[in-house]
């Protein structure tokens, strides 16, 4: 006798129920009711894109915690049919981030890869093959340019990441990198960019020419200062404020001119 869907079932905050019949989740469409578990939790059998058929919590639907019957993570990771043996290894975590952030969309940084159109070459993306040879393919060019067995107590702003030299563009040999993780946040799309007369500076590189901390710039500019006057302050270690008659003095009330630069630079260097 198949389960009848109940008007209400009981929960631990009191009695609800929604019927799920006929949505859809991802990759999954469910059926019909499939009564509760052992701990009084609703159950509904789905049948995914695949042709599988599963029984899955109504709360990890609802959530957005199950996308599929699990085939979607086998395609990511190939584990199906793994035979390369490197699943413990450092690249093998390093190229499942790279591939869920390009195809899962449950990932939290999604929108800002798999959203934006990034994904990653047939080289190294080979979902549901045998031994998946892409990520073979992905650890053997790693070894080849420039990836190496770092030491377990290396600190992680030390650690070698995958980085992509256009950060719109794919992952792909081409376009890719073996990168700390300092080197990585001087190549973010968001960086705010700052000329000091001399070369164009992120504020990683701007607060290490100039040994003050890297979020200096955008604490000033929150301030109201200008840029001229935070290049003068990193330079001089003056204060300076600007007084009611437009004139800028420095910390001790002193007036000063301030250079101007041409932040025009840092366009035709984009």
């Amino acid at each position: 006798m198949k389960n009848q869907i109940p008007v209400r079932v009981p929960t631990k905050h009191g009695y609800k129920f929604k019927d799920l019949t006929g949505m859809r989740f991802g990759r999954l469409v469910v059926l019909e009711y499939a009564g509760v578990n052992s701990a009084n939790l609703s159950l509904w059998k789905c049948k995914c894109d695949c042709g599988n058929e599963c029984i899955v919590l109504a709360k990890t639907l609802l959530r957005g915690t199950k996308n599929s019957c699990g085939c979607l993570h086998n395609e990511i990771t190939g584990d199906t049919f793994r035979t390369h043996g490197l699943r413990l290894h450092r690249l093998y975590r390093i190229h499942y981030d790279m591939c869920r952030r390009c195809y899962d969309p449950r990932r939290k940084n999604y929108k800002d890869y798999g959203g934006r159109g990034i994904r990653v070459c047939d080289e190294w993306y080979t979902p549901g093959v045998k031994g998946n040879p892409g990520f073979v393919a992905f650890y053997n060019w790693a070894y080849e340019n420039g990836y190496y067995d770092q030491p377990k107590d290396t600190p992680y702003k030390n650690l070698l990441t995958i980085d992509r030299k256009n950060v719109n563009g794919n992952y792909e040999p081409k376009n890719c990198r073996w990168s700390t993780w300092k080197e990585q946040q001087n190549n973010r799309r968001n960086n705010f960019k700052i000329y000091d007369g001399e070369e164009v500076l992120t504020e990683t590189q701007f607060g290490e020419k100039y040994n003050v901390d890297p979020s200096f710039v955008n604490r000033h500019l929150k301030r109201g200062r200008t840029l001229d006057q935070i290049i003068y302050i990193a330079k001089t270690g003056d204060m300076v404020h600007t007084a009611s008659d437009g004139y800028t003095r420095d910390k001790d009330g002193f007036i000063r001119l301030i250079r101007r630069y041409d932040q025009s630079k840092i366009l035709s260097e984009e």
